[in-house]
């Protein structure tokens, strides 16, 4: 039986409360791709056409503020500034800095922004294989619904890196995707995104624009209040991204109908490359997918450094049965796959 959401019991963290305490347990390493995950990938592999991607505004005057790459301690310096202007944005937040700052996460919640998703490693999307991409999307969507309640609907692929094939597992996913129209390229050492932003927002004729920004690194956090003055002085009217794209901000069918969520994951390393089989088991059930092609390795700037977005080992989920008291079979090729799982593993 399915537990209301407004049922959840709370957690103290800090000085404010969370859905629940996210548990490391539960989670891909930090900053690596996420191993596939047989259940996800029975759900969301059908075929659907891709939906469009959001490149700007439908109205020509809004401008959407999003910041890519958090939570991080930086943050508080954007959410300080946007409190002071009166402004909410979105924050697209990588599932694995979650882990390690929730509290950042439910602050910046609480203060009324917008969270959309930017996968659990910052991994390039059209890189991996399928089962790679729904893992690393979920994982996503699942720690943050965990800390804040709810289910980000809008994603953002990390650098923009999508195609046909990415789009259509996201669309199968129920979830939209946004890019930007404008790159304040703050995350590339840019050092004048307060001017280019002034230029930007005194462009005529308007057309809806979506700024990029991050809130990973002082370097770029810093500049970001500069940047929110110029678009407050030329008039324009911030919204988030969900009403720049007109498009609902959350969903919760997400796990209540397309997957189930992954409790009690136990994540064995192993010494094999990403082209690795994953497989996950509950009662004994074990199955499987194809063997697949690694990809090539990228560097992910973080708040300490560079490091590769992809180890030279991936870990493989071991499901344990019992969330609910009950065991369940996989019935990968019907609706029971749904009813059975999400009964099983669902924990609101």
């Amino acid at each position: 039986m399915i537990v209301p959401l407004a049922a959840v019991a709370a957690v103290v963290l800090g000085s404010q409360r969370v859905a629940s305490q996210p548990s490391p347990a539960n989670y891909p390493p930090a900053d690596r791709v996420a191993p596939p995950n047989s259940f996800w990938n029975a759900a969301m592999l059908g075929s659907l056409p891709p939906s469009p991607d959001g490149l700007r505004c439908t109205n020509g005057d809004d401008w959407a503020m999003t910041f890519d790459d958090g939570p991080s301690p930086n943050t508080a310096v954007i959410l300080d500034a946007l409190r002071a202007r009166n402004i909410k944005a979105t924050f697209f937040v990588v599932g694995s800095r979650v882990l390690q700052y929730p509290d950042v996460l439910l602050r910046t919640f609480q203060e009324g922004h917008e969270i959309a998703l930017h996968t659990w490693s910052h991994a390039d999307l059209a890189t991996l294989t399928d089962d790679q991409v729904i893992a690393e999307i979920l994982y996503n969507a699942q720690i943050v619904r965990e800390v804040i309640g709810v289910t980000p609907r809008i994603l953002r692929p990390p650098y923009g890196s999508v195609n046909d094939r990415v789009r259509t597992i996201i669309t199968n996913l129920g979830l939209v995707i946004a890019l930007w129209s404008f790159d304040s390229l703050d995350s590339v050492g840019g050092t004048t995104v307060g001017e280019l932003t002034a230029q930007r927002a005194a462009l005529r004729p308007r057309i809806g624009t979506i700024s990029l920004q991050h809130d990973l690194l002082p370097a770029a956090v810093n500049q970001a209040p500069p940047a929110m003055d110029a678009v407050v002085a030329q008039g324009h009217t911030t919204v988030t991204i969900s009403a720049c794209i007109g498009q609902p901000a959350y969903d919760e069918t997400l796990f209540v109908v397309r997957a189930p969520i992954v409790r009690n994951v136990t994540l064995t390393a192993t010494t094999t490359p990403l082209a690795a089989t994953a497989t996950a088991s509950v009662n004994g059930t074990v199955p499987t997918t194809a063997a697949t092609t690694a990809p090539p390795t990228r560097a992910n700037t973080t708040a300490t450094g560079v490091m590769p977005a992809a180890p030279p080992s991936v870990a493989t989920p071991t499901l344990r049965s019992g969330d609910a008291g009950t065991t369940h079979s996989v019935l990968a090729s019907t609706a029971a796959l749904f009813a059975t799982i999400c009964s099983a593993f669902m924990l609101f």
